[in-house]
């Protein structure tokens, strides 16, 4: 759970404040880095009476559109506060900065296993009794290890913004999706049906294949190209992870 705090803190390291100076709306934007327990502390007292959503010149941003921007992932949504009261707020992802953020996070959880580092070539051999192997070849690979209530606790759809990029680009033809798991049959049958995962091929059972990759009882995600260079890779629950596989995956 710490780990996860400091992730969330790194993620919410841009801080954006607006006011009124004669008139005109001037945006303020400081960077920190703050503990699990002063990110808590800081939403706890983010109090949002006003339903309407704002871009940095103060305007309102209609519903509808402020979906359509969150989905391409180059926006984020947070808050501001204006003459002393709390406001949603909609920004453009400073990418230069996003960027540091995202190489610190990585760094943070990256994957205990040698096998699963960005960089090299994903071992297919440990899945050889699970997977036909050759037909992978030429597709691209999302690799998901997870565990009943570790990535997202209790919370229901806790692989849900992972599900909706991986449905966008959902194509067994191209696109192999392979979730794996250490709980028994029944056991995973009974975490999915509360948090499914998107999946071409789905691996229970499969404690060997956790040892072979040290996930250590933790989820981990790995996407490798179509050549099965591993392009990205992470434990635990990453924010970062849906707008990167998001971008990556259109590449590909």
């Amino acid at each position: 759970m710490k780990k996860l705090f400091l992730t969330v803190a790194i993620a919410l390291s841009g801080v954006f404040a607006m006011a009124q100076s004669n008139g005109a709306t001037v945006t303020k934007v400081e960077t920190r880095t703050a503990s699990g327990a002063e990110i808590k502390r800081m939403i706890g007292n983010v109090k949002i009476t006003d339903p309407k959503v704002y871009d940095r010149e103060g305007n309102v941003v209609d519903s509808a559109e402020v979906v359509r921007r969150l989905a391409t992932y180059e926006y984020q949504k947070g808050w501001t506060q204006v003459n002393g009261e709390y406001r949603h707020l909609i920004t453009k992802i400073d990418t230069v900065r996003q960027a540091a953020v995202d190489r610190n996070t990585k760094l943070m959880l990256k994957p205990a296993s040698a096998k699963l580092q960005e960089g090299v070539t994903l071992d297919l051999r440990p899945f050889k009794s699970h997977v036909d192997v050759k037909a992978l070849q030429g597709k691209a690979i999302v690799l998901v290890f997870w565990c009943d209530g570790c990535y997202g606790g209790s919370q229901p759809d806790a692989y849900k913004p992972v599900n909706e990029v991986l449905s966008r680009f959902y194509n067994p033809d191209k696109l192999a999706i392979i979730t794996v798991t250490h709980h028994s049959i029944e056991h995973s049958f009974a975490a999915l049906k509360k948090n499914p995962i998107i999946n071409t091929k789905h691996i229970v059972a499969a404690p060997q294949l956790a040892r072979e990759f040290e996930t250590n009882g933790r989820p981990v995600l790995v996407l490798a190209d179509t050549n099965h260079k591993i392009l990205y890779a992470v434990k635990d629950n990453a924010m970062m992870t849906p707008r990167i596989l998001s971008f990556a995956l259109k590449d590909l």
